[in-house]
């Protein structure tokens, strides 16, 4: 796994407009592993509890704080596992990275098809995305 992860480090180290490589790596890896979760939780139909545990009367304030209690244990996490003097330590060739960024970006791709996916059928089930839909095609019979 730090392979992989040093091996993204080194894709945004080795572009010239990229100032910060490892905050970069970080975020991309938060992001990565944050999707995951998002595809198990629609995958399975996890109750919506689980991502908002903490309920307040403010809306905007419930939805800032569950996310903020989700998103800040794990850059945490990943900050005091994976070091920068760590990610270093790896040497790739050019072509090892070349395809490493191919690779990375293509399964970018599958992981936002497969989450937006399961988030359209979990809305379809639920019958959220149906009322839209219906109302919208009520709206253009309208017209």
């Amino acid at each position: 796994m730090k392979r992989v992860i040093a091996l993204i480090y080194w894709t945004f180290k080795k572009d010239s407009k990229q100032t910060t490589p490892y905050l970069s790596t970080v975020l991309i890896v938060v992001l990565l592993l944050i999707m995951h979760f998002f595809l198990v939780f629609f995958a399975f139909k996890l109750p919506g509890t689980i991502l908002l545990p903490i309920k307040i009367d403010n809306k905007k304030l419930e939805i800032w704080t569950n996310t903020l209690l989700f998103f800040i244990p794990v850059l945490l996490l990943f900050f005091f596992v994976v070091r920068e003097k760590d990610l270093k330590r790896y040497i790739f060739l050019d072509s090892e990275i070349k395809k490493g960024r191919r690779i990375l970006i293509g399964y970018f791709i599958l992981l936002f098809l497969a989450l937006s996916f399961f988030a359209l059928k979990s809305g379809v089930d639920e019958g959220t995305i149906g009322a839209v839909l219906r109302s919208a095609q009520y709206l253009q019979s309208c017209i």
